[in-house]
């Protein structure tokens, strides 16, 4: 009843019609084959490595994927299992895991159920501790499952604290990932007129659009089908696949490119920002 009032009150919803992840979400299970496909090939192996980041802080085993399949599974089990303490416990964890599976699990969205797997991985290790006590081996599993847990943990919070306070901190946040948003941000406010849009990828597009002061798109919102056909259209190169396939969808009369107007390059192995007016058939 609450979300149903909640919903009700919304001012977006003034209209009568669905909000736009309402019309998202309701696509995913019209198109049911098609979403268990997505889902096998690229939302569980995403949970295998979100669990990772929920346990541990952080991805410990990186390229091996069979650790990390043995640890997402271990860790739902051990979480699920708290069904048999508390049921609705189990549920909710059983809910976050069928939502992560068919939409999206990002690390961040794992952070309502930590406690109870946590709690869960806690559980497991004192039931092998009082299971097998008079062997060694129980002590140790269950010593090694809560200092592994223990240990990666303050080894993140330690490497988060070096990363906060490492100067120039853009060049060592995320090793450097949005280094140069600051520049290219600088170049779009003098190069492109007030009224320009830009199109960026996820991890792009709310840090540009603060800086520039330009409404820049990406796949996560509706801006696609809100861009005025009027106005000037730029893109910001390369795009992560999720935009790059909204833009084929919604932006199918802009044709071709201009010539790179900023190409910035970037550390690593990372290719150069690039910055392009989309241009329609008819534009000069």
């Amino acid at each position: 009843v609450a979300p149903l009032l909640l919903r009700a009150l919304d001012p977006r919803t003034g209209s009568g019609g669905l909000l736009l992840k309402e019309r998202q979400i309701l696509q995913r299970f019209i198109d049911l084959p098609q979403t268990l496909t997505h889902a096998w090939e690229h939302n569980i192996p995403m949970l295998v490595d979100s669990t990772a980041n929920m346990i541990a802080g952080q991805n410990v085993f990186e390229s091996l994927r069979l650790p990390e399949i043995i640890l997402c599974i271990a860790s739902f089990a051990f979480a699920l299992a708290l069904g048999r303490k508390r049921l609705l416990w189990g549920v909710l964890v059983a809910l976050f895991l069928v939502q992560w599976v068919l939409f999206l699990p990002d690390v961040r969205y794992t952070l309502p159920i930590v406690p109870l797997v946590l709690y869960g991985w806690w559980r497991a290790s004192r039931w092998i501790l009082l299971v097998i006590w008079r062997h060694r081996a129980g002590a140790t599993i269950a010593g090694a499952m809560i200092a592994f847990v223990v240990l990666m943990n303050l080894i993140r919070v330690g490497s988060v604290i070096v990363e906060q306070r490492s100067t120039p901190f853009l060049d060592h946040y995320q090793s450097g990932r949005y280094q140069h948003v600051p520049q290219l941000a600088s170049t779009i406010n003098k190069l492109l007129p007030h009224d320009a849009w830009l199109i960026a990828d996820n991890s792009l597009a709310a840090p540009l659009t603060h800086m520039s002061k330009r409404p820049c798109a990406s796949q996560w919102d509706d801006a696609f089908s809100r861009i005025p056909l009027t106005v000037p259209l730029y893109i910001v190169l390369p795009l992560d696949e999720p935009t790059a396939g909204s833009l084929a969808q919604h932006g199918a009369s802009w044709q071709r490119l201009s010539p790179p107007l900023v190409s910035l390059e970037r550390t690593g192995d990372r290719p150069p920002l690039e910055l392009y007016r989309l241009l329609r058939e008819e534009t000069p």
